[in-house]
């Protein structure tokens, strides 16, 4: 969370210095195995609100972590980092070297307008080193552009310099407008549950509309960054055991509203409404609170997830993924 520093040694991760206990590996991965070039990972603090950051003294990895967090504070924008080529002190991105068997620059690689082709494929792959935006693909094309250069100039020194751009200007410093969360891994480890719950009052007429049809949707909605999640799938109510274990993590105050609220139902006054709970409170002494009979939890099992990002001109994207036996279908909607 905010102001904590994460980092990864040998595949163990560690948060503020102590380690935190990872799953075992998941089924769900095609491999069966974690990803192998992340087996150490230096510490990165993660920014918080009013944090004012400074990307000239970024590492690399931190420059790309900025980028994505001002894309998320700020949607309409397309942060890009640049990398520059320095040889002997002179500016040096036109200078050709070979990469996957094409002479090339830095400029090419920046240009968007460059095609690879490695020696195990036909067919091209379109590459914009302007829109990558994994860390690890970074610094492979810096140890590689350093090491060519080289050994094409061995007598030289040899530099390449970063920078974040926005609106084609260097971004001198930041400050940060939102708390921030790093996430390390997904929920497709067989350890972890990866359906959504939530509790309720059985005779709500919420829960008693999802007695009638088990098909539902969630809808997850983040105005200030024009985001929103959709999720279909079907739903099921979890065990008592489950819902006994989550009703004692509640608040004492709200153990008792869940007894005192006959949710839904018409009621002749607030006054009425606090007089139940300060009955319930003389009942059940704090840590005594039983589960109700009609309180549990329901479950969600997806089918199909959609990912809106708002974009400007109404040119929205919408990413949809659909449960295809035990595949994801990922498709583009129109907005």
């Amino acid at each position: 969370g905010p102001g904590s520093v994460v980092e990864i040694r040998g595949k163990r991760l560690i948060v503020d210095g102590e380690e935190i206990k990872l799953p075992a590996d998941g089924q769900f991965l095609k491999s069966g195995k974690l990803d192998r070039r992340i087996s150490n990972f230096e510490p990165l603090r993660i920014p918080q609100k009013g944090d004012v950051l400074d990307p000239q003294r970024m590492h690399l990895r931190e420059l790309l972590f900025l980028k994505h967090l001002i894309v998320q504070e700020h949607t309409r924008s397309d942060p890009q980092i640049k990398l520059s080529l320095y040889i002997d002190g002179n500016y040096s991105n036109d200078m050709k070297f070979h990469y996957y068997d094409k002479s090339i620059s830095l400029s090419d690689l920046h240009s968007g307008n460059v095609t690879l082709y490695s020696r195990n494929t036909q067919n091209g792959v379109p590459f914009n080193l302007n829109r990558v935006d994994d860390w690890t693909v970074l610094d492979e094309v810096v140890s590689f552009v350093l090491g060519t250069v080289h050994d094409i100039h061995p007598e030289s020194e040899i530099e390449i310099r970063h920078e974040l751009l926005l609106d084609e200007k260097a971004v001198e410093s930041y400050t940060v407008r939102f708390d921030n969360y790093f996430m390390l891994g997904d929920n497709r480890d067989n350890s972890l549950d990866s359906r959504y719950w939530g509790y309720v009052n059985y005779n709500s007429i919420k829960a008693q509309e999802m007695e009638k049809n088990s098909s539902v949707c969630l809808l997850f909605y983040w105005k200030e960054i024009e985001r929103q999640v959709r999720i279909w799938g079907q739903i099921e109510k979890v065990s008592r055991q489950e819902s006994e274990a989550y009703f004692k993590t509640r608040p004492y105050d709200s153990q008792l509203g869940a007894w005192a609220s006959d949710q839904s139902t018409i009621i002749p006054d607030r006054n009425h409404l606090e007089q139940r709970f300060d009955e319930l409170m003389k009942k059940y002494p704090e840590g005594n609170v039983p589960l109700p009979d009609f309180w549990g939890g329901y479950r969600v099992t997806p089918d199909a997830f959609e990912f809106w990002q708002g974009r400007p001109s109404r040119l929205h994207d919408r990413i949809k993924y659909i449960k295809k036996g035990d595949d994801w279908e990922i498709v583009r909607l129109a907005p």
